[in-house]
Protein backbone atom coordinates (compact mmCIF):
# COMPACT_ATOMS: atom_id res chain seq x y z
CA UNK A 1 0.00 0.00 0.00
CA UNK A 2 1.28 3.70 -0.82
CA UNK A 3 -0.08 6.57 0.51
CA UNK A 4 -0.98 8.99 -1.47
CA UNK A 5 0.57 11.79 0.96
CA UNK A 6 4.00 10.62 0.82
CA UNK A 7 5.42 11.86 -2.63
CA UNK A 8 8.86 13.71 -3.21
CA UNK A 9 9.21 15.51 -6.70
CA UNK A 10 12.59 16.82 -8.37
CA UNK A 11 13.76 18.06 -11.22
CA UNK A 12 17.67 18.66 -12.82
CA UNK A 13 18.93 20.75 -16.07
CA UNK A 14 19.95 18.13 -19.05
CA UNK A 15 23.50 18.81 -20.22
CA UNK A 16 22.32 17.49 -23.60
CA UNK A 17 18.17 16.85 -24.94
CA UNK A 18 17.39 13.37 -22.90
CA UNK A 19 20.03 12.40 -21.46
CA UNK A 20 19.31 11.61 -17.73
CA UNK A 21 20.80 14.29 -15.32
CA UNK A 22 20.48 12.56 -11.77
CA UNK A 23 18.25 14.26 -9.31
CA UNK A 24 19.76 14.71 -6.25
CA UNK A 25 18.29 16.18 -2.45
CA UNK A 26 18.96 19.85 -3.58
CA UNK A 27 16.83 19.63 -6.63
CA UNK A 28 13.57 18.33 -4.57
CA UNK A 29 11.20 21.28 -3.67
CA UNK A 30 7.47 20.65 -2.46
CA UNK A 31 4.42 20.58 -4.51
CA UNK A 32 0.67 19.79 -4.37
CA UNK A 33 -1.71 17.60 -6.78
CA UNK A 34 1.37 15.72 -8.31
CA UNK A 35 0.12 13.46 -11.08
CA UNK A 36 2.66 11.21 -13.19
CA UNK A 37 0.94 8.91 -15.41
CA UNK A 38 1.71 7.18 -19.05
CA UNK A 39 -0.07 7.95 -22.24
CA UNK A 40 0.06 6.58 -25.43
CA UNK A 41 -1.57 6.18 -28.70
CA UNK A 42 -4.02 3.35 -28.71
CA UNK A 43 -3.97 1.72 -32.36
CA UNK A 44 -7.05 -0.37 -32.76
CA UNK A 45 -6.83 -3.37 -35.36
CA UNK A 46 -9.66 -3.55 -37.36
CA UNK A 47 -8.79 -6.39 -39.46
CA UNK A 48 -12.07 -8.74 -40.59
CA UNK A 49 -12.91 -12.73 -39.62
CA UNK A 50 -15.96 -14.43 -39.90
CA UNK A 51 -17.09 -13.17 -36.39
CA UNK A 52 -17.74 -10.54 -34.64
CA UNK A 53 -15.48 -8.92 -32.29
CA UNK A 54 -12.06 -7.18 -31.89
CA UNK A 55 -8.52 -7.84 -32.06
CA UNK A 56 -6.32 -7.07 -29.60
CA UNK A 57 -5.15 -2.95 -29.52
CA UNK A 58 -1.41 -1.36 -30.05
CA UNK A 59 -0.13 1.13 -27.69
CA UNK A 60 2.77 3.35 -29.31
CA UNK A 61 4.44 6.52 -29.00
CA UNK A 62 4.27 6.31 -25.28
CA UNK A 63 5.22 9.00 -23.18
CA UNK A 64 4.86 10.41 -19.54
CA UNK A 65 2.65 13.52 -18.78
CA UNK A 66 3.21 14.81 -15.71
CA UNK A 67 1.13 18.06 -13.59
CA UNK A 68 1.43 19.52 -10.31
CA UNK A 69 1.27 22.57 -8.66
CA UNK A 70 3.98 24.72 -6.83
CA UNK A 71 3.78 28.38 -4.63
CA UNK A 72 5.30 31.22 -5.33
CA UNK A 73 7.60 31.84 -2.96
CA UNK A 74 11.70 32.23 -2.08
CA UNK A 75 14.10 33.39 -4.43
CA UNK A 76 12.18 31.37 -7.17
CA UNK A 77 15.68 29.30 -7.40
CA UNK A 78 14.05 25.67 -6.77
CA UNK A 79 11.63 26.33 -9.86
CA UNK A 80 14.54 27.66 -12.24
CA UNK A 81 14.90 24.55 -13.51
CA UNK A 82 11.12 24.15 -14.52
CA UNK A 83 11.06 27.64 -15.84
CA UNK A 84 14.05 27.19 -18.60
CA UNK A 85 11.92 23.86 -19.56
CA UNK A 86 8.93 25.58 -20.02
CA UNK A 87 11.18 27.90 -22.53
CA UNK A 88 11.89 30.98 -20.39
CA UNK A 89 15.65 31.89 -20.03
CA UNK A 90 16.45 33.14 -16.52
CA UNK A 91 19.33 36.33 -15.38
CA UNK A 92 19.27 37.43 -11.77
CA UNK A 93 16.32 35.84 -11.06
CA UNK A 94 14.19 37.59 -14.06
CA UNK A 95 12.56 35.10 -16.60
CA UNK A 96 11.50 35.86 -19.70
CA UNK A 97 10.54 33.65 -22.80
CA UNK A 98 12.72 32.44 -25.52
CA UNK A 99 12.31 31.10 -28.87
CA UNK A 100 15.91 28.89 -29.68
CA UNK A 101 18.04 27.17 -27.74
CA UNK A 102 15.29 25.62 -25.62
CA UNK A 103 16.66 23.90 -22.15
CA UNK A 104 14.90 20.27 -21.12
CA UNK A 105 14.97 18.67 -17.79
CA UNK A 106 15.19 15.37 -16.00
CA UNK A 107 12.21 14.72 -13.39
CA UNK A 108 12.15 12.49 -10.58
CA UNK A 109 9.00 11.77 -8.47
CA UNK A 110 9.07 9.64 -5.92
CA UNK A 111 5.96 7.92 -4.59
CA UNK A 112 6.11 5.69 -1.25
CA UNK A 113 8.58 3.21 -2.56
CA UNK A 114 8.64 3.91 -6.32
CA UNK A 115 10.68 6.09 -8.58
CA UNK A 116 8.49 7.71 -11.41
CA UNK A 117 11.18 8.90 -14.26
CA UNK A 118 11.12 10.83 -17.38
CA UNK A 119 14.06 12.92 -19.63
CA UNK A 120 13.55 15.16 -22.31
CA UNK A 121 11.13 17.18 -20.02
CA UNK A 122 9.19 20.28 -21.31
CA UNK A 123 6.21 21.62 -21.18
CA UNK A 124 4.29 24.82 -19.62
CA UNK A 125 2.91 26.67 -16.75
CA UNK A 126 -0.40 29.03 -15.96
CA UNK A 127 0.01 30.99 -12.37
CA UNK A 128 -2.71 31.46 -10.76
CA UNK A 129 -3.23 34.36 -7.92
CA UNK A 130 -6.55 35.20 -5.71
CA UNK A 131 -6.97 37.78 -3.39
CA UNK A 132 -5.49 36.48 -0.03
CA UNK A 133 -4.67 33.52 -1.48
CA UNK A 134 -0.87 32.09 -1.96
CA UNK A 135 0.34 32.74 -5.36
CA UNK A 136 0.71 29.31 -7.25
CA UNK A 137 2.09 27.92 -10.69
CA UNK A 138 0.09 25.11 -12.76
CA UNK A 139 2.78 22.90 -14.09
CA UNK A 140 2.52 20.48 -16.85
CA UNK A 141 4.84 18.83 -18.41
CA UNK A 142 5.61 15.85 -21.44
CA UNK A 143 8.69 13.58 -21.72
CA UNK A 144 10.09 10.39 -22.80
CA UNK A 145 8.05 7.18 -21.54
CA UNK A 146 10.46 5.33 -18.73
CA UNK A 147 8.74 2.38 -17.06
CA UNK A 148 8.58 3.17 -13.09
CA UNK A 149 11.54 1.13 -10.99
CA UNK A 150 11.47 0.22 -7.45
CA UNK A 151 13.57 2.93 -5.27
CA UNK A 152 13.28 5.36 -2.11
CA UNK A 153 13.43 9.05 -2.15
CA UNK A 154 16.86 10.55 -2.64
CA UNK A 155 18.52 11.23 1.10
CA UNK A 156 18.15 14.54 2.60
CA UNK A 157 16.23 17.89 3.21
CA UNK A 158 16.55 20.49 1.29
CA UNK A 159 13.06 22.13 1.16
CA UNK A 160 12.84 25.62 1.46
CA UNK A 161 11.47 26.57 4.41
CA UNK A 162 10.11 30.32 3.63
CA UNK A 163 6.48 30.59 4.00
CA UNK A 164 4.40 31.99 0.80
CA UNK A 165 3.08 35.59 0.75
CA UNK A 166 -0.66 36.01 0.13
CA UNK A 167 -1.92 37.87 -2.92
CA UNK A 168 -2.50 41.22 -1.40
CA UNK A 169 -1.50 44.65 -1.27
CA UNK A 170 0.33 43.72 -4.80
CA UNK A 171 -0.03 46.86 -6.92
CA UNK A 172 -2.23 45.48 -9.59
CA UNK A 173 -2.97 47.75 -12.56
CA UNK A 174 -3.68 47.44 -15.96
CA UNK A 175 -2.53 50.51 -18.32
CA UNK A 176 -3.06 53.35 -15.37
CA UNK A 177 -6.74 51.64 -13.79
CA UNK A 178 -6.32 49.76 -9.91
CA UNK A 179 -9.40 47.96 -9.96
CA UNK A 180 -11.17 45.81 -7.67
CA UNK A 181 -10.06 42.35 -8.85
CA UNK A 182 -10.54 39.30 -7.19
CA UNK A 183 -8.57 36.53 -9.42
CA UNK A 184 -5.75 37.23 -12.30
CA UNK A 185 -4.24 34.06 -14.42
CA UNK A 186 -1.67 33.84 -16.49
CA UNK A 187 -0.94 31.21 -18.77
CA UNK A 188 2.31 30.94 -20.99
CA UNK A 189 0.09 28.15 -23.46
CA UNK A 190 2.95 26.51 -24.79
CA UNK A 191 2.34 24.07 -27.92
CA UNK A 192 4.28 20.84 -27.11
CA UNK A 193 4.74 18.31 -29.54
CA UNK A 194 6.07 15.03 -30.41
CA UNK A 195 9.16 14.78 -32.87
CA UNK A 196 8.75 11.06 -34.31
CA UNK A 197 11.08 9.19 -35.73
CA UNK A 198 11.70 5.42 -36.52
CA UNK A 199 14.79 4.90 -35.17
CA UNK A 200 13.80 6.01 -31.61
CA UNK A 201 12.32 3.93 -28.55
CA UNK A 202 8.74 3.95 -28.85
CA UNK A 203 8.78 5.89 -31.70
CA UNK A 204 9.53 9.06 -30.49
CA UNK A 205 12.53 11.32 -30.39
CA UNK A 206 11.60 13.95 -28.33
CA UNK A 207 9.30 16.86 -27.59
CA UNK A 208 9.74 20.40 -28.44
CA UNK A 209 7.90 24.02 -27.47
CA UNK A 210 6.89 24.94 -31.32
CA UNK A 211 4.55 28.04 -30.51
CA UNK A 212 3.59 29.87 -27.77
CA UNK A 213 0.31 32.42 -27.35
CA UNK A 214 0.14 33.93 -23.77
CA UNK A 215 -3.32 34.15 -22.23
CA UNK A 216 -5.07 35.20 -19.04
CA UNK A 217 -8.08 36.83 -17.47
CA UNK A 218 -9.14 38.62 -14.66
CA UNK A 219 -12.19 39.85 -13.13
CA UNK A 220 -12.70 43.43 -12.15
CA UNK A 221 -15.48 44.65 -10.34
CA UNK A 222 -17.63 46.88 -12.65
CA UNK A 223 -17.61 50.68 -12.74
CA UNK A 224 -19.07 53.27 -14.10
CA UNK A 225 -17.65 54.27 -17.60
CA UNK A 226 -16.25 57.26 -16.73
CA UNK A 227 -13.59 55.37 -14.17
CA UNK A 228 -12.66 52.73 -16.69
CA UNK A 229 -14.64 52.11 -19.94
CA UNK A 230 -13.79 48.17 -20.45
CA UNK A 231 -16.43 48.29 -23.76
CA UNK A 232 -14.60 50.79 -25.41
CA UNK A 233 -11.16 48.93 -24.88
CA UNK A 234 -12.61 45.88 -25.87
CA UNK A 235 -14.44 47.07 -29.61
CA UNK A 236 -11.24 49.44 -30.16
CA UNK A 237 -8.47 46.71 -29.26
CA UNK A 238 -6.45 48.56 -27.31
CA UNK A 239 -3.52 47.60 -25.45
CA UNK A 240 -2.29 48.26 -21.79
CA UNK A 241 0.53 46.73 -19.82
CA UNK A 242 -0.59 44.78 -16.83
CA UNK A 243 1.72 44.31 -13.68
CA UNK A 244 0.81 42.59 -10.16
CA UNK A 245 3.43 41.22 -7.67
CA UNK A 246 3.19 38.51 -5.19
CA UNK A 247 4.56 39.57 -1.96
CA UNK A 248 6.21 42.28 0.12
CA UNK A 249 9.63 41.28 1.60
CA UNK A 250 12.66 41.59 -0.36
CA UNK A 251 13.69 37.24 -0.95
CA UNK A 252 10.40 36.47 -0.74
CA UNK A 253 8.42 38.49 -3.71
CA UNK A 254 7.37 37.92 -7.43
CA UNK A 255 6.28 40.26 -9.87
CA UNK A 256 4.62 39.46 -12.92
CA UNK A 257 4.76 41.67 -15.93
CA UNK A 258 2.76 41.87 -19.27
CA UNK A 259 3.32 44.83 -21.74
CA UNK A 260 0.88 44.37 -24.34
CA UNK A 261 -2.18 43.11 -23.15
CA UNK A 262 -5.47 43.07 -25.08
CA UNK A 263 -9.43 41.95 -23.64
CA UNK A 264 -10.52 39.16 -25.89
CA UNK A 265 -14.24 39.73 -24.02
CA UNK A 266 -15.95 41.38 -21.46
CA UNK A 267 -18.62 39.16 -20.02
CA UNK A 268 -20.27 40.01 -17.21
CA UNK A 269 -20.85 37.81 -13.76
CA UNK A 270 -22.29 37.66 -10.61
CA UNK A 271 -19.64 37.99 -7.49
CA UNK A 272 -21.24 37.26 -4.27
CA UNK A 273 -24.33 39.74 -5.44
CA UNK A 274 -21.72 42.40 -7.09
CA UNK A 275 -21.50 42.87 -10.71
CA UNK A 276 -18.40 42.02 -12.15
CA UNK A 277 -16.70 41.57 -15.87
CA UNK A 278 -15.28 38.02 -16.87
CA UNK A 279 -12.73 39.31 -18.88
CA UNK A 280 -9.97 36.81 -20.63
CA UNK A 281 -7.33 38.34 -22.64
CA UNK A 282 -4.28 38.16 -24.71
CA UNK A 283 -0.65 39.18 -23.87
CA UNK A 284 1.27 39.62 -26.89
CA UNK A 285 5.07 41.06 -27.32
CA UNK A 286 6.27 44.17 -27.67
CA UNK A 287 9.54 43.72 -28.74
CA UNK A 288 10.38 40.27 -28.92
CA UNK A 289 9.93 37.47 -26.41
CA UNK A 290 8.76 39.55 -23.93
CA UNK A 291 4.93 38.79 -23.43
CA UNK A 292 5.40 37.68 -19.76
CA UNK A 293 8.37 38.39 -17.26
CA UNK A 294 8.72 37.43 -14.15
CA UNK A 295 10.91 38.48 -11.21
CA UNK A 296 12.18 37.70 -8.06
CA UNK A 297 13.09 40.24 -5.83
Amino acid sequence: MYRSRFASIGVALEDSYGTEKAVTANDLFLARDIVVAPEGDKIDRNLQRAFLGTTSHIITRERVHMTFTTEIRGDGSKLKDLFKACGMSESSGVYTPVSDNFDSITLYAYFGGKLYKSVGVVGTFEVVLEAGEPGLINWDLYGLYKIPTDASAVAGDAYESVMPPTVESSKFKIGTYAGIVQAVNIAMNNEVVQRLNVNASWGVEGYIIANRGVTGSLNPEEVTEATNDFWADWQAGNSKALEITVGRTSGNKCKIECPVVQYDSVGQADRDGIRVYEAPISCHMSNGNDEVKLSFI
